[in-house]
């Protein structure tokens, strides 16, 4: 499936702008996010369960505890193909993990040609 989605993603890159591409992933990582179920607890509880929800879905996660909440990074992207034609399908995992982890979410992610997940999360306001 990932030579389809990157192909799509680029096909919608060459008819879409940047910002609209990027609030078309929004809203798919928001529709995905309805489909988990949301954890409870403290911030490094949801973010833990949410790193064990993830990688039953393929992509391997770790928590990492910080003093402003904990950093959930992704060592294989399933996206990746996609990610490295077009950086903004980072966004939809961006929106799912503020989503489900219910906080403030910073993405930090490296793009390329080896793209890596790293989202900085810390409590919502």
């Amino acid at each position: 499936y990932a030579p389809a989605l990157a192909t799509l993603t680029e096909t919608l890159g060459e008819r879409l702008s940047p910002s609209e591409m990027e609030e078309v992933f929004r809203e798919v990582g928001r529709r995905l996010a309805v489909l988990l179920q949301v954890p409870s607890g403290n911030l490094q509880k949801r973010v833990r369960a949410l790193s064990a929800v993830l990688n039953q879905m393929g992509p391997l996660t770790t928590v990492e505890v910080n003093e402003t909440g904990a950093i959930l990074r992704g060592a294989s992207c399933p996206l990746g193909l996609a990610v490295s034609r077009r950086p903004e399908v980072c966004a939809a995992v961006e929106e799912l993990v503020a989503m489900v982890a219910g906080a403030r979410v910073e993405q930090q992610c490296h793009h390329g040609d080896r793209p890596s997940c790293c989202f900085q999360l810390s409590e919502a306001s």
